[in-house]
This record gives structure tokens, sequence and C-alpha cells, in this order.
């Protein structure tokens, strides 16, 4: 419905143009308004592009149509619909004029990269950006090194998410060394600075270089700031609050995390891993003791857990899907290779069965890496699994009342004890009703009371009632009960309970 009614607004105001000379202004000015809003409003970005790919697709324009879906397909992965994102990126892959712009291809290879690792399918992410540096590799215009300096910094970032600091620092340094090359030349988009800012403030976080650290956090918020870059502001307030977080300091990371959830619905940013942040604020609350609220943001993060772990599932077999089809292309590219060398040259056959040979290992390869990463994908679905069950249980542990903090209650006669009471003892109201159904939430406080060796004149005391009462509520529970008049009523509870 959406695609009929931009299609309809597109025929009243193009005024049905005559060639695909005047369509072509129309497409850029479509497509830089398309850049102009992403990550500011991604559904008016992405709605600018579709309708430039509309046009380009009416004309036949194979440059603006590759162009165009690449954008779409760029929307779509910020969007966090990585199915429709990889749709696009094989549409645009399709298009002659990819396999004439090295650029273009590897921009495309960039945001199926992305695609990739937000999916967790970190091997074939890594495969990708290793890919995109051979293309660009010994190119000296600023568009390639641009591209470089943009990649090194999301390599940076994959190694990073592996632990492996070593590696990331090598490879933020080549970064920061092209984007100052670059600088001297050209302006660059805030968003490419704040991002290289950002992984470096974690570098040195991990480092334990906090002044460092907060120093290039600051760095990559200010860059956010300046391009009005709500998505980034965001990323960065949760860069705040994991830095405030290894400080120890977990009111000001609480703080900083919020920030991040206000930014969340306030600017309607889609982040998959939005999730994350409420285990965080979960984290920090319970180290501060604070049981309440650990529990509630826990029950946040669990809720929205699931049904992002299902919509992982069906963006990871679209992304399965296409790695399988590119393989599938490389075997009909290896069998057109095939047919041409036999047509002309059979003395190369034994030059082409070895790199046929060679082309059938490398796709067995990256289906075993597949297959592997398919697993992976399980494995983590289990470990979230099993890590809710230990985060719950000890939850639940913390959540239980020591007996000093029962007998707080007691002294300050407050409503909630006998509801705490039940938590350190689970057993005691069930053994009681079994003895004796009728038994109201009044007697059962007076036989916790019992239980826990408290005299007559004590629960007198912290119950405002007389001695007296007391005593002749002890007696009618004796009765209630079927206790014989030598039984000690302590004694005898205790005694259940154990048994």
């Amino acid at each position: 419905m959406n695609s009929i009614l931009i299609i309809i607004s597109l025929f009243f105001s193009l005024n049905i143009e005559k060639s695909p000379n005047e369509k072509k202004p129309k497409v850029d000015y479509l497509l830089k308004k398309s850049e102009t809003y992403l990550s500011i409003d991604n559904l008016k970005s992405l709605r600018y592009a579709k309708q430039a790919s509309l046009i380009a697709e009416k004309t036949g324009n194979s440059p603006k149509k590759a162009e165009a879906y690449l954008h779409i397909a760029r929307c779509t992965q910020t969007l966090g619909t990585y199915k429709e994102s990889l749709y696009y990126i094989e549409k645009a892959l399709k298009e002659h004029a990819v396999k004439n712009d090295f650029i273009l291809n590897a921009e495309l290879k960039e945001i199926k990269a992305t695609n990739y690792g937000m999916l967790h399918l970190y091997q074939q992410e890594i495969m990708e950006y290793q890919e995109i540096i051979a293309i660009i590799a010994n190119k000296s215009d600023l568009k390639s090194q641009r591209l470089s300096a943009r990649i090194y910094t999301k390599v940076a970032s994959y190694y990073l998410e592996k632990k492996d600091y070593g590696n990331a620092k090598k490879t933020i340094k080549k970064s920061f060394n092209l984007y100052n090359k670059i600088l001297k030349k050209i302006p660059i988009k805030t968003s490419e600075i704040s991002d290289l800012y950002n992984i470096e403030g974690y570098i040195q976080l991990y480092d334990k270089v906090y002044d460092s650290a907060y120093f290039y956090f600051n760095k990559s918020y200010n860059q956010a700031k300046i391009g009005n870059d709500s998505k980034k502001m965001y990323i960065q307030h949760i860069s705040f609050g994991d830095y405030y977080f290894h400080l120890q300091n977990f009111n000001k990371s609480i703080e900083y995390y919020e920030k991040a959830i206000n930014d969340l619905q306030k600017y309607n940013i889609d982040d998959p891993n939005y999730q994350e942040v409420y285990k965080n604020i979960s984290s920090a609350y319970s180290s501060l003791n604070d049981k309440q609220n650990s529990a509630k943001y826990l029950n946040k993060y669990y809720s929205n857990l699931e049904k992002i772990q299902n919509m992982n599932m069906i963006n990871f077999q679209a992304a399965v899907n296409t790695i399988l089809k590119g393989e599938f292309n490389q075997k009909e590219e290896l069998k057109t290779q095939n047919w041409v060398a036999n047509s002309f040259i059979t003395l190369s056959l034994s030059t082409l069965l070895v790199f046929s040979y060679l082309k059938y290992k490398e796709i067995k390869k990256r289906k075993r890496i597949i297959i592997c990463e398919k697993d992976n994908l399980l494995l983590i679905q289990k470990e979230l699994i099993a890590a809710k069950d230990s985060y719950t249980k000890k939850l639940e542990e913390k959540l239980l009342v020591t007996p000093e903090e029962i007998m707080n209650l007691v002294k300050t006669n407050s409503p909630y004890f006998l509801d705490e009471f039940k938590k350190l003892n689970p057993n005691f109201h069930n053994i009681l009703e079994h003895i004796n159904p009728s038994l109201n939430n009044g007697e059962l406080t007076l036989l916790a009371f019992i239980f826990l060796n408290l005299s007559s004149k004590e629960i007198a005391l912290y119950t405002f009632r007389s001695y007296r009462t007391i005593q002749n509520r002890k007696y009618l529970l004796r009765k209630k009960l079927g206790l014989n008049k030598e039984d000690d009523l302590y004694i005898w509870l205790k005694k259940q309970v154990k048994n």
C-alpha cells in the first residue's frame, strides 16, 4: 500500500517528464535529500531513497539505480531491518554499473559487513572488510582513502568486540593517520569522526587510562552534537554510562544510561541491541544494593530479549541466503570461465582445473564457516537463556531479606512483614494451611512471631496490644491447631516446619 501511494505521489510531482535526462536531476536531488536525513530522520531518508529508485528504475539508469539501492540498504540497516538491507544490496550488485565502479562496490560490501556484524556473523563481517581493503588497496584518490579510514575504524571496532585490544590499537592508528591526511584537503562528516573518537575512547577505557578515555568520549560527543546526529549522541550517552560504570560511579552511570533511553524514545532510534542498556542499569542498581530497581530493569531487559532473538533469526536466515547466493554466483561465474577457456585455449586445461579446484575449496570453506556461524548463533541463544536463569537466580537470592531485616520489620510493625517472612521461610505458610486452611493473615502473623521465638511481652510491645490479648490469641490458636495442653507451641511450630 505504501509503495502504491509513493508511486501516485511521484506521478503527480514529476508531471510525467518526457526524457531520462530531465529525470536525472530529480534523482540526484532525492538522493541528496536522503543523504541529508540519514541518522537524523531515517524514515524520511528511506522515503527519498525509495522515490529515487522508482524514477531510476523507470528510466533504466543503472548507475542511479545502484546508488538508490545503496541508500535504501544503508537506511534499512540503520533501522535494524537487516533482511531488507541485504535484499537491496543484492539488487545493487546485479547492476552492471557496480562492476565498473569499485567505490560503489566497496560501499555495498561495507553495509553488508555491518549487517553481518549486527547478526553476530563476525567471520563473514571481517571477510567482507578484508575484501574491501583488497579492492581499494594502493588507491590514492580521496574517496578511496576516506573509505579505507572508515573501514579501519570498523575493523578496530570488530577487534574490540573480540577483545583483541592489540589489533584494535594498531588498526585505529591506521584510521587516525588516514583521517589526518584527508582533513587537510576536505572536510569530513562529523559522524565518521565521532565513531573514530568513540572507538579510541573504549580502547583507552579497557587500558584503564581513564582520563584519555573521557577525553575521547567527550570529543566523540561534541562531533555528534555538531552534526546534530541523534543516534551518535545516543551511542555516546551509553559510552559515558560504561565509562562511569568502570569507575564504579554507579549513580552517574545510571544517569547516562537513562539519557540513552530518553534519546531512544525521543528520536525514535532503532537499535537492535537497546535492551542491553536496561541490563546495564539493572547491574548498576544491583551494585548499589537497590533490589527493587535492579529487578525492574532486569524484567525490561528480558521482556524484549525473546522478541529480538526471533527477529535476529529471521535476519540471520536472510544473511545466510545472501552468502549462499553469492557462492552460487561464484559457481556460475566459474562455469562461464570454464566454457570460454575450453572453447579457445584447450592447452590451458590443467591450469583451469587447478583454478577450479581452488575455487571449489574456497566455496566449501565458506560454507563450513556459515554452518559454524549458525551454530554459534544458536549457542549464543542458549547462553543467553542460561545467563538469564543464572542472573535471575542471583537476583532472587539478593531479593531475599536477611533475619536482621525481618526483625526490623517486626519491631516497626511493618505491613510487609508477613510477605517478607514467607520469602525467608517458603514452607511455613503451606504447612500451616495444610493443617488448618481457615487460618487468616493475622493468625499466621502471630504464628510467625512465635516461630521467631518472640515472647508474649515482646509481641504485645511491637503490635501495640496488651499482654492479655496476646495470651488469649495464643490460646485460641492452640485449639485451632489441635495442640494438647502439654505441647509447647514454639517447639511444635519448629518441628512442623522442619519436617
